[in-house]
């Protein structure tokens, strides 16, 4: 799947990654699937939902709210790892691409921001930072360390991170990616609030 050129440090190294992947079985005439996933999440998460609901109590919003992203539950990227497997042993012809993961409607950052203010209802907006793109090529043009760190973590919360999903659909013989991703992370939200009073 095309996705445009990448513009970070980041997404340069994973744009290598795949191409040297796909190149090595194009030469040994194999198939492989580079996958792309953006938010990987789960009752056990003890990065994403953790860093963010830090973020909702400190009150700051990132961007306008309406940045998307793609988000999979931990057990239903296995699940679609499983199925892509097979489709790998059981296909006639070597399929080589690279294919987006995550449902197949995204979560804005404004939904995600709704659902966990529900575990601390006085949590109010008190900041905003309303050109995070801006900022983070800011930050990334200064010789200081802490700042690029600033920098990547703003362009992964406050860019747009998604893609289409069609193609590995198609690929899928269950409808995984179907799921609400919104429903999902607000129950996700409420186990981690439950979580919390226990």
């Amino acid at each position: 799947q095309q996705t445009p050129s990448p513009k970070t440090d980041l997404a340069r190294s994973r744009a290598g990654a795949e191409q040297r992947v796909l190149d090595f079985a194009m030469k040994h005439n194999k198939s492989a699937y580079c996958l792309r996933p953006r938010f990987i999440l789960g009752k056990e998460d003890a990065f994403v939902i953790p860093a963010l609901i830090k973020l909702v109590q400190k009150g700051l919003y990132i961007g306008d709210g309406q940045q998307q992203f793609s988000v999979i539950d931990v057990d239903d990227y296995a699940l679609l790892i499983l199925e892509l497997c097979h489709r790998l042993y059981t296909c006639a012809e070597p399929e080589r691409l690279a294919l987006n993961v995550g449902y197949q409607k995204p979560l804005s950052f404004s939904h995600m921001y709704e659902a966990l203010q529900t575990l601390d209802p006085s949590a109010h907006i008190k900041r905003r930072i309303t050109h995070p793109g801006a900022l983070a090529t800011s930050f990334n043009w200064l010789p200081v360390k802490k700042l690029r760190s600033l920098a990547t973590q703003l362009q992964l919360i406050g860019l747009d991170h998604y893609s289409d999903v069609s193609e590995t659909r198609k690929r899928l013989r269950s409808d995984i990616l179907n799921r609400d991703s919104f429903d999902y992370f607000r129950e996700l939200a409420q186990h981690f609030k439950d979580s919390s009073c226990n």
